[in-house]
């Protein structure tokens, strides 16, 4: 997931507030994201033998995380502590020189029109981060989670905010090996109204 959320890690803060659902796709992978208010869910399956579908339900301002087993219903309940991971990635990125510059490149990626802006992160494993950003989305909801539970953004967010929009293709390449590359895309965006029985923790985890 961090990896994911690192991708997406671009967004403007705004005021308006409403349902929101993402479809994420990384390589083989996707991920639904839903975000309702100051909930959150997000469904995937894990790479275990064999393959586990799974959902967590998130509490936004109380940071409270619920892992569920679609085929066994174990539930898994804990408190998030974005913090102490915040202080080790910024111990990583400190020293890290970040450039950012507009492309001047246009595509269509899933239907919606963007604008590329290419990041280049310096430091012990260069890396150089493609956004093909759509602007005009309102991404106050999916900041929102963001700021509760990706401790990346904690730390980036306030050195990369400059880019309104949200991204929809992402392109992650280590410079000292080209072959290695990662590309997520944002195959659906909704602001279709969401059920709230979505977000209600089952009950022998409450």
């Amino acid at each position: 997931m961090k990896v994911l959320l690192f991708a997406l890690s671009l967004l403007v803060p705004a005021t308006c507030l409403a349902d929101m659902t993402l479809v994420v796709r990384d390589g083989t992978k996707t991920m639904t994201i839903y975000i309702k208010g100051q909930k959150a869910r997000l469904e995937y399956v894990e790479p275990t033998t064999p393959p586990r579908a799974v959902y967590e339900l998130l509490d936004l301002q109380t940071k409270r995380q619920v892992v569920v087993g679609v085929a066994s219903g174990r539930v898994v309940a804990r408190a998030w502590e974005p913090a102490a991971e915040a202080e080790i990635i910024d111990g990583m990125f400190a020293d890290q020189k970040i450039e950012i510059r507009a492309t001047g490149q246009q595509r269509v990626v899933n239907g919606v029109a963007c604008k590329e802006h290419r990041i280049t992160l310096g430091g012990f494993l260069p890396r150089e981060v493609t956004h093909c950003v759509a602007d005009g989305i309102d991404t106050a909801d999916f900041d929102r989670f963001r700021r509760a539970f990706d401790p990346v953004y904690v730390v980036l967010g306030p050195r990369v905010l400059s880019i309104p929009g949200m991204p929809m293709r992402t392109e992650i390449r280590i410079l000292e090996d080209p072959s290695d590359l990662t590309i997520i895309e944002v195959i659906r965006l909704s602001r279709e109204p969401l059920s709230d029985a979505l977000f209600v923790i089952p009950v022998r985890s409450r």
